[in-house]
């Protein structure tokens, strides 16, 4: 009578039946595996981890001065430039870090490929430059050996991949001290040329006003006149001030950056509130602070004389210190980034797990007999419940074996 059903008990029969041949399967694929394993080239991984500098920058030596300044009202604070660790990113992925890593260890021989594009698509495929949650950035290089590679060939790949990782941060260092120096020497030409433009415009002052009082003599300015003068002229400045971020900004940052625009609104503001302090108000109400137009002739020429000097001396007295920090930050030599974790040569591979694959092997060689003992089964069943159905299959092999001869 011909079997109702295959049962669980029929698969562990025919297991039994093969067992012999599905152990000796078993460890010869593992044994491949094994072999395999040995021939695959092994991979050795180095890593360093950088921190960016955060030394002041020029910009911020000029909010600090902005901020000793008295309040206007009405404008938020001076936002400072952010992101050296993007900026360090940026040169790390550049073509040229790349191509001096290549040119340093003749990576297009090791790499064997015939073109610089394509050297550094493998060198791409090789590095790997990651920012940490607390700012830091992690530099890691990959070395491969050769197939069947022991001994001496294991220790190249090591210290090429330690000797890549510590090049691409030496070479950092010295690329973003250029970039550092190149900056600081265009800010420092700026404001050179504003403070030659600035004592020229208070000789010029000092001599109109030394030429009025020779022809008036001294006039007397009222205490609140003189308050009303040194606000302007400290209100001057300011602008003055905020005229030279704005430069260093735009050789800096994009022409819509938020930090450019948000300087060039402040700047508009101090202007308007510097045009109403030095104009006449047409809506009759008053100042806190005595108008230009409400001085009489005589003192109204010696006041807009004495404020222009004011103003002249009080621009010269912002910029000096800013043009002394700028020549000392051309001349700063010092490391533009803080190493906290230097490469060091890998003392075991990162690649390949040769127990993943052994096991792996070993899994799909007992996944293909149990799967050859589930179709010697089904095919049992078949030929002893439905023969013509068995022989459509037998033929239908017959047929894919003979297209595969």
């Amino acid at each position: 009578m011909p079997q109702e059903r295959i049962t669980l008990y029929d698969y562990m029969v025919k297991a039994a039946q093969y067992k012999w041949k599905i152990i000796f399967h078993f460890f010869l694929i593992c044994i491949v595996a094994v072999f395999i394993s040995l021939g695959v080239p092994k991979t050795y991984i180095a890593s360093t981890t950088i921190l960016p500098s955060t030394e002041e920058t020029g910009l911020m030596g000029i909010s600090s001065l902005l901020s000793d300044l008295p309040s206007i009202g009405g404008f938020g604070g001076i936002s400072t430039l952010s992101g050296e660790g993007a900026t360090l990113m940026s040169i790390l992925k550049s073509r040229t870090m790349f191509d001096s890593v290549i040119n340093k260890f003749n990576l297009m021989e090791i790499y064997k490929t015939p073109t610089m594009v394509e050297t550094r698509k493998a060198l791409w495929k090789m590095v790997s430059m990651a920012p940490t949650d607390e700012g830091m950035i992690v530099v890691s290089c990959r070395a491969k050996t050769e197939p069947f590679s022991f001994g001496a060939k294991d220790n190249e790949a090591k210290r090429l991949s330690h000797d890549m990782a510590n090049f691409f941060i030496s070479q950092l260092d010295q690329m973003n001290k250029k970039l550092r120096t190149e900056k600081a020497k265009s800010n420092r030409e700026f404001i050179e040329k504003r403070l030659q433009e600035n004592k020229a415009e208070l000789v010029k002052a000092e001599e109109a006003f030394n030429r009025f009082q020779k022809e008036y003599g001294v006039i007397a300015i009222e205490e609140q006149t003189a308050a009303a003068i040194d606000f302007i002229a400290a209100l001057k400045g300011k602008i003055t001030l905020k005229e030279i971020e704005i430069e260093q900004l735009r050789y800096n940052v994009s022409p819509d950056h938020a930090d450019l625009l948000n300087a060039k609104n402040e700047l508009a503001a101090l202007e308007k509130k510097y045009n109403a302090l030095i104009q006449h108000r047409d809506d009759g109400k008053t100042d806190i602070f005595i108008t230009a137009e409400d001085i009489p002739d005589a003192a109204l020429n010696y006041a807009r004389l004495f404020r222009e000097i004011m103003i002249q001396e009080k621009i010269q007295e912002f910029i000096v210190p800013l043009y002394e920090q700028a020549k000392i930050q051309e001349a700063k030599d010092t490391p533009s980034l803080q190493i906290i974790d230097t490469a060091v040569i890998p003392d075991k591979k990162s690649s390949p797990k040769r127990a993943y694959i052994v096991l792996f092997a070993g899994f799909v060689s007992l996944l293909f007999s149990f799967l050859s003992i589930y179709i010697s089964v089904n095919l049992e069943y078949i030929k002893n419940t439905d023969t013509a159905k068995y022989n459509k299959i037998t033929n239908l092999l017959r047929e894919l074996a003979r297209i595969r001869k």
